[in-house]
């Protein structure tokens, strides 16, 4: 019997950590950001290639922010402030919530339209999102009392959790403002 040399395994392929999608629809570019921000994040290097009137940040699905990747983000919206007439941050993931309330300047210049409420029921031991606006949502964001809503697995009540003072001050510091609507309005 011949002997066979072993074959090194192969090592799986290098997963993402940031995924970073890129739109545009003319003077309008949407960078959607999904997974981690961390030191790989090169956004000099992003912001470099941003010119537009108005830049819309999608940060639904940022999992996790590390403290270089802080450095990193600052960086980069500190430069497409400077690019951008207006930048729109959408959909901001508890964690983006938690930056823009502990770290000067995490948004700039920039807004935040919508953002993303932790809610926790402990009847069925769930955790939930509730997507808020500041347009539609202005008053209850600035009451600092969110309300309870009904669970969407078991309908019993669900609470609000985290402490709202902290979790909304970045956020009544901000205008309430709308977005413009791209078609003309009759």
């Amino acid at each position: 019997m011949e002997a066979v040399a072993p074959i090194a395994p192969q090592a799986p392929p290098a997963e993402l950590k940031l995924k970073i999608d890129k739109f545009a629809d003319g003077a309008i570019i949407c960078l959607k950001f999904k997974g981690t921000i961390d030191e790989a994040f090169e956004g000099k290097k992003l912001a470099a290639t941003i010119k537009a009137s108005t830049l819309v940040l999608d940060l639904a699905e940022v999992k996790k922010i590390s403290s270089f990747g802080i450095r990193e983000w600052v960086d980069f919206m500190n430069l497409v402030v400077k690019q951008a007439a207006s930048v729109i941050l959408l959909e901001c993931a508890p964690k983006v919530v938690d930056q823009l309330n502990m770290v000067a300047n995490f948004a700039a210049s920039g807004k935040v339209f919508s953002f993303y409420a932790p809610y926790r029921c402990d009847y069925c031991d769930s955790e939930s999102h509730l997507l808020m606006q500041v347009d539609r949502d202005f008053e209850i964001i600035k009451s600092m009392k969110p309300p309870e809503r009904p669970c969407a697995q078991c309908g019993e009540p669900e609470y609000f959790d985290e402490d709202p003072n902290t979790y909304f001050s970045y956020l009544v510091a901000q205008e309430r403002f709308e977005l413009e609507t791209a078609a003309p309005v009759p």
